[in-house]
């Protein structure tokens, strides 16, 4: 008797993981790695941004994160901007194409996305002005499963963030000691 309790039990045991399993599959993540930058939502952004960041999508190699020239003289202009206009932030958002699992691309687009920013902090932008999320393969650009699909959808996105809070920036400039 207890063996066949013992057995029933262990069954139950056995189908219960799947299920969680599926359960937690089910629920597609996205993986964000840093705050958003404290933005006024409400602020205007300028559409000659809106044109740079449009044209500035980053593409990556299979199963990679390094820049490469063009990816670089992208970031180079986008900083540019940015030294330009201190009042905006942005987000970077990493993309794998379909090919992995759902844990490994989420990690990758982090990867890609972080690789981004640390170049635009290398090159002199405050970091608490970008944010970055990783989408993994959930938000591809093409739908087709072939290797001109899987390029176009490896890759960093940006998205202009507005510009700071008043009550952030009064407080960033305001005298120390007061």
């Amino acid at each position: 008797m207890p063996n066949t309790v013992m057995r029933a039990s262990g069954m139950r045991f056995a189908l219960l993981i799947p299920c969680i399993a599926f359960v937690a599959c089910a629920h597609r993540q996205v993986l964000p790695s840093t705050p958003e930058p404290e933005l006024d939502p409400t602020a205007e952004v300028d559409p000659d941004l809106k044109a740079l960041l449009a044209g500035s999508v980053l593409h990556f190699d299979y199963d990679a994160t390094n820049l490469d020239r063009q990816n670089r003289q992208r970031l180079a202009r986008i900083a540019e901007y940015l030294r330009d206009h201190p009042e905006v932030g942005l987000r970077i958002s990493g993309n794998c194409d379909e090919r992995g699992t759902e844990e490994y691309n989420l990690m990758l687009g982090q990867r890609r996305a972080d690789v981004a920013r640390q170049y635009l902090t290398d090159l002199g932008i405050d970091d608490s002005r970008i944010a970055t999320v990783s989408y993994g393969k959930d938000k591809p650009t093409d739908d087709d499963h072939d290797a001109l699909a899987w390029a176009q959808n490896r890759r960093d996105e940006f998205e202009p963030m507005g510009a700071p809070r008043a009550d952030v920036v009064a407080a960033r400039d305001a005298p120390e000691g007061n």
